[in-house]
């Protein structure tokens, strides 16, 4: 069926005349791009006197280069050699026909021929054929699908041009004047196309049957060396000779303005241009003197339709295979799959209301509903398996750049009525394209707070650290909320929700191991990890630490008392005396360490007046060690961690069994003591327990006092460090954890039938700190605090905390050792804190605040050493804020010399239009790979590759938004996922209905050198 507009207006529902003054007016000029590098495995040998032609075997022929021996043959990726018997020469014409090949003339040392030779073997071997035309020159070949012959022009010796055609034989054509002549074939319209330079301008002429038809001719005076046809977007492309070597585009209707080449073409010896329909691409080959460079024309996008709703219970419309929306020639609407009953197609030129009701409208029956107004409806078919419709567009340049709409419903008896999905086609070449193209000149479009990688130069630069930011940005939607303004992120399991990640998938993080593209912490807000791994967090641009990150290790479990002696303090909850007559009270468990710090030791199990409890040579009615300072494997000064976690406190009396007569504290309690477990070492020994004392004269039988752990030396960093040895795996050092107290008897009644009683369990020694790694690629800002502090204990009153009243029923238990600090490595490129890094032992468990004045006693385990932080810049470092330990600059600062493989860079938000929704069209994305340019597309027929490959060199994504019209940002809830493409159809950034939009960059180094140098988003 014809689309005509006029014939159209007496079919709509409503006045169409704003459409048809729309249609009226003239398509703008469009911009038609450049050429860009083609991605090769090799390249061809340097010669001249080339041509190309595209065989029937999807492969392109470069044929009599003048300079080898050989032919060649380039399947998209790898030029191969051939050879055949054609003779060389230079300047022949070359055209197909089908399955045949056919060449004409040439030179040959200086001599001009005329003779014919055809293949029918894709190029390999030639017949010669007889009757030849007479001696030509610059001569050209096309075929014409309307007559079905190959037309050739050229000029004999006199200056007169002539016409030949070619089917089984040559036959002659119409004679013609001209300047310079070149034929062309149009694919999609079928006729072969003649351009001649004229005293007054440029003709374009339609063979039709044997006489040549002008279609247009321009004022504008310009000449042409190359021309093709780009069956892709229905136009020819004309290169023109000598210095300017412009670019022109007939569109079918007129000529598009030239686009000028840049130097870096110039100087050139040879070219030759060609159709290569396996790659939907024109490859223009060319000589610059010192070898041959092959580029394709990435030029504005190809007429095509872009979906838009969604189907209801039938399959999807879309362009058949190959159609193009060109006036002049025909396209095919299809939809294929389940779409039973009458189907009908409505085309219409809007897809937002119908008579005054806003679109969709719901079909009569059921849930479907109609997406386009009805300004056509035909018969789509009625078979189950497709339904189509073709339509022919007139040859008007009109409907250039225009669009319309389009959706097919089905009517089955008796049943509710099915759609397809709605597709806006595109008539022609967008009438309004740009493009926007990052040079990487500047930073100026660089979002800093989420890049590592620089922009300057033309290209970017890999950050020295910060991983690839898979993760997205840092967002407290990860954590688990535990109190008003604390957070809490569990190293050994967290999930990243596929909608937050880069790449798209769902993130299980089990390894502590966070890669974001930014952080921020607000002021007033905690973020606390928890869990038992070390926590790394690369940034791969900036960190913004206004609020608190938090790896301590938890204090022992206490409650504030609200009543009594320790009111305010953090009184235990541990039952020492809980078990009873029902068997010995375990002793209370170490303390967790923060995430990747030590455990603190266990308590001691309640004695049993029979001799120390031995379990697998283990006497556990003593308090056990603390848990060693925790390394990462391999760190080199592996063998010094041992001893370092506090010492547990010895069952007290030793022997295990009362001793007869036993001390006495007030007549009538016992005075055996533990006198409590060592702090856990870092930077220094943790402190042995306080000597317990009695605040009267009572005397108190102690054990002996444990030892704090001793010191681990993590400075100097190692000289002779092995190969890939790194500071995040040498200063990533978990604290250690406090020793436990050991099972005694003090203040216990001396008298009784049940000795157990006589015994209470000891408590356990407090975690070290954890492991906190800050790697940012570009600044880390420090205004809050960074906290690795090891645990520290309790009170020890032996009362029951949540009872109203005095009992003395909790047992004047043994206490445990603080834990020692743990780690906190920050790396960027640059660094200022104003805020706090403590990384402060834990204090140890205490005894006191007895209400019986008879037990009064003080006493407690030792406290735990500091542990260490550091900062690597290989910037400035602007240390203002407060340090415990206090920072000093030779011991708490070293230079950045770690690495990371992946590294990155965002764009800020870019507005690429500045009034309608745009439609992203492609992006095209230049890379060099070790000195090599790379073409990256999410168009196929622009490049192979595409940038989507999370473990490849180069990995691009995009994010889109509404955009709000005050701030000019995104408005709120409307930033959607990243998305792998620009170009319409599945996981597009066009579905976020974009207004803004931005990109992101991955590279790999481990590849070698990778450079970005280029991108360009297309969009209309």
């Amino acid at each position: 069926m014809a689309l005509v507009r006029k014939a159209l207006c007496p079919l709509v529902r409503i006045c169409c005349a704003s459409l048809s003054m729309l249609l009226a007016t003239t398509a703008a000029s469009q911009s038609i791009g450049d050429w860009r590098p083609v991605p090769m495995r090799n390249a061809p040998p340097a010669t001249t006197g080339f041509a190309l032609i595209e065989s029937p075997f999807e492969t392109v022929l470069m044929l009599d280069g003048t300079s080898t021996t050989a032919d060649y043959a380039f399947d998209g990726l790898t030029w191969q050699p051939f050879l055949s018997n054609l003779p060389r020469r230079d300047n022949a014409a070359f055209g197909r026909r089908g399955n045949e090949m056919v060449r004409f003339g040439g030179v040959a040392n200086g001599q001009l021929f005329s003779d014919t030779w055809v293949s029918t073997t894709g190029g390999f071997t030639w017949t010669q054929a007889s009757s030849p035309p007479s001696l030509l020159t610059d001569v050209s070949m096309a075929f014409d699908a309307a007559s079905d012959r190959l037309v050739m022009v050229g000029m004999e010796p006199a200056g007169s041009w002539q016409t030949w055609f070619w089917q089984t034989g040559w036959t002659a054509g119409p004679s013609f004047a001209t300047a310079n002549a070149r034929l062309v074939a149009d694919e999609l319209r079928g006729a072969a196309l003649l351009f001649t330079e004229q005293p007054a301008g440029v003709a374009v002429s339609r063979l039709d049957g044997s006489a040549w038809t002008v279609l247009a001719q321009t004022a504008a005076s310009f000449t042409f060396g190359e021309v093709a046809f780009d069956a892709r977007r229905g136009r020819a492309v004309m290169l023109q000779p000598f210095d300017d070597l412009a670019t022109v585009e007939w569109n079918g209707i007129g000529f598009d303005n030239a686009v000028p080449a840049t130097g870096s073409f110039l100087p050139l010896a040879s070219t030759a241009m060609v159709w290569f329909g396996a790659r939907q691409e024109l490859l223009l080959v060319l000589d610059r003197g010192n070898g041959l460079e092959v580029l394709r024309h990435a030029a504005a996008s190809a007429p095509g339709a872009r979906r838009f709703a969604d189907p209801c219970g039938a399959a999807v419309l879309t362009l058949a295979p190959g159609s193009r929306a060109i006036p002049g020639a025909t396209h095919t609407l299809q939809s294929d799959g389940p779409g039973s009953g009458l189907g009908l197609s409505v085309l219409g030129f809007t897809n937002a209301d119908a008579g005054g009701l806003a679109l969709p409208i719901s079909l009569p029956g059921g849930s479907c509903g109609l997406q386009v107004d009805p300004a056509i409806v035909d018969i789509a078919g009625n078979s189950p398996a497709t339904s189509s419709v073709s339509v022919t567009l007139p040859f008007s340049g009109a409907l250039l750049g225009e669009r319309y709409y389009a959706q097919f419903v089905f009517f089955a008896n008796g049943g509710f009525p099915r759609a397809t999905n709605g597709l806006e086609v595109q008539i022609g070449s967008p009438a309004i394209e740009g493009a926007f193209v990052e040079s990487f000149d500047t930073a100026l479009q660089r979002d800093p707070s989420a890049s590592s990688a620089t922009w300057s130069g033309g290209a970017t630069a890999p950050g020295q650290i910060g991983g690839d930011g898979r993760h997205g940005s840092f967002d407290l939607s990860l954590a688990v909320q535990v109190a008003p303004g604390v957070y809490e992120i569990d190293t050994d399991n967290t999930v990243i929700p596929a909608a937050r990640t880069l790449t798209g998938q769902q993130e299980v993080v089990t390894d502590g191991r966070f890669f974001f593209s930014d952080l921020s912490v607000p002021a007033g807000v905690t973020v606390r990890f928890v869990g038992t791994q070390p926590v790394q967090l690369f940034v791969r641009g900036s960190a913004d630490v206004q609020g608190t990150l938090s790896v301590d290790a938890p204090d022992m479990p206490s409650v504030i008392q609200t009543s009594g002696p320790a009111t305010g303090l953090p009184v235990t909850t541990f039952n020492a005396r809980n078990s009873g007559v029902f068997g010995p009270t375990p002793g209370q468990p170490g303390g967790a360490g923060g995430p990747g710090g030590g455990r603190g030791g266990n308590g001691g199990d309640e004695g049993t007046d029979q001799g120390p409890t031995i379990v697998n040579g283990v006497d556990v009615t003593s308090g056990q060690d603390g848990d060693d300072v925790q390394l990462a494997a391999g760190h080199a000064y592996a063998s010094l961690e041992v001893g370092t976690g506090g010492k547990g406190s010895l069952l007290t009396p030793a022997t295990g069994m009362w001793q007869s007569p036993f001390p006495l504290v007030g007549s009538v309690y016992s005075g055996y003591f533990s006198p409590g477990g060592g702090g856990g070492g870092y930077r220094g020994a943790g402190s042995s327990p306080q000597q317990p004392q009695h605040t009267g004269t009572s005397t108190i039988v102690a054990g002996p006092l444990a030892a704090g752990g001793g010191s681990f030396a993590v400075l100097p960093y190692p000289a002779s460090a092995p190969a890939g040895y790194s500071s995040l795996q040498h200063f990533a050092v978990g604290g250690s954890g406090g020793g436990g107290g050991g099972s005694h008897g003090y203040g216990l009644l001396s008298i009784g039938p049940n000795p157990i009683e006589r015994w209470m369990a000891g408590h356990g020694g407090a975690g070290g700190g954890g492991v906190l790694v800050l790697r940012c690629g570009n600044r880390a800002d420090v205004a809050g605090s960074l906290s690795a502090r090891g645990g520290s204990g309790v009170v020890i009153a032996g009362d029951d905390p949540y009872s109203a009243t005095t009992t003395d029923t909790y047992g004047i238990s043994s206490p445990g050792g603080g834990g020692s600090g743990g780690s906190i490595l920050v790396q960027a490129r640059t660094a200022s804190v104003s805020g706090s890094v403590d990384v402060s032992g834990g204090e140890g468990s205490v005894v006191g605040f007895m209400v019986n004045v008879l037990q009064s006693m003080t006493g407690g385990g030792g406290d735990g050493a500091a542990g260490y932080y550091r900062f690597e810049t290989s910037g400035a470092l602007q240390f203002t804020g407060t340090g415990v330990p206090a920072f000093s600059f030779a011991d708490n600062r070293g230079p950045l010399q770690d690495t990371d493989d992946r590294s990155g860079s965002r764009s800020r938000w870019l507005r690429l239009s500045q009034t309608a929704l745009p439609v992203y069209v492609r992006y095209e994305l230049l890379v060099d790979i070790n000195g090599l340019p790379v073409l990256f597309s999410d168009d196929p027929s622009v490049s192979p590759l595409a940038a989507d490959d999370p473990a490849g060199a180069v990995q691009l994504r995009f994010q889109g938004a509404r955009r709000d019209p005050v701030s000019g940002q995104p408005a709120a809830g409307s930033i959607g996922p990243w998305r792998p493409y620009a170009r319409p159809g599945a996981n597009s950034v066009n579905a976020d209905f974009a207004e803004l939009v931005r990109f992101d960059l991955v590279t790999d180094q481990t590849v070698g050198s990778v450079q970005v140098l280029d991108l360009k988003i297309v969009w209309r």
